[in-house]
């Protein structure tokens, strides 16, 4: 029985070592024209099929999400100049990020999201 188990984890992509994964915030907000970015470790390696959600800040609810493709890239629906959002980025083995986005005519043309690895 431990060898069919086994033999299933394997097949399945193995067991991934649990990782505490802590919410990381940052308060101040990042000017963006546009909803993309990309998502990368420290070493500035895309990191594929991370979790990126938007949510509204006043009360947190998701309002959309989507996951990055294998080279770290993701984009969302551009929004009205004025709204603010989170937006918040996941994937297994590193900690979550969020920030304040306000979309504006003038501000970085994506946002660029180096996930630390958890503890």
């Amino acid at each position: 029985m431990r060898i069919g188990l086994l033999a299933i984890l394997l097949l399945a992509g193995g067991v991934m070592p649990a990782c505490a994964q802590e919410l990381i915030i940052h308060v101040k907000p990042i000017r963006v024209r546009h909803l993309a970015g990309m998502v990368v470790d420290r070493t500035g390696a895309p990191i594929e099929y991370a979790e990126i959600q938007l949510r509204d800040p006043a009360d947190h609810p998701m309002l959309a999400s989507t996951f990055a493709d294998a080279k770290g890239r993701f984009a969302f629906a551009d929004k009205k100049r004025g709204t603010q959002l989170e937006i918040r980025v996941s994937r297994n083995g590193f900690n979550i990020l969020q920030y304040t986005l306000t979309i504006v005519a003038f501000g970085r043309d994506k946002i660029r999201v180096m996930l630390p690895v958890a503890a």
